[in-house]
């Protein structure tokens, strides 16, 4: 999925044999912030962050973040993303 404005979102899933997904997001926010909102809400979901990069270029934060969890919670973690990222959109302009 991609948004304007720089950000982007990209979402690449592996599953394992223990019926849990590894997921690598890539982010490009405008609020640093937003990096603790998306880790809270990823430990409330039940998911568990095994990396996390932030990279400030351009005025614009880069995260590279590993999560794994249920695929169900995956799929929660992506539909709150999708809201987070086009509330700092709108915050931006």
């Amino acid at each position: 999925m991609r948004w304007s404005a720089g950000q982007a979102k990209t979402w690449k899933a592996k599953r394992s044999r223990l019926d849990c997904t590894s997921v690598t997001l890539a982010l490009v926010l405008h609020d640093w912030r937003l990096v603790e909102r998306i880790v809270g809400l990823t430990n409330r979901l039940g998911c568990a962050l095994t990396r996390l990069d932030l990279h400030l270029r351009d005025r614009l934060y880069h995260a590279t973040i590993d999560v794994t969890g249920p695929p169900d919670a995956l799929r929660r973690l992506d539909a709150q993303l999708t809201r987070l990222l086009n509330d700092d959109k709108e915050m931006s302009r």
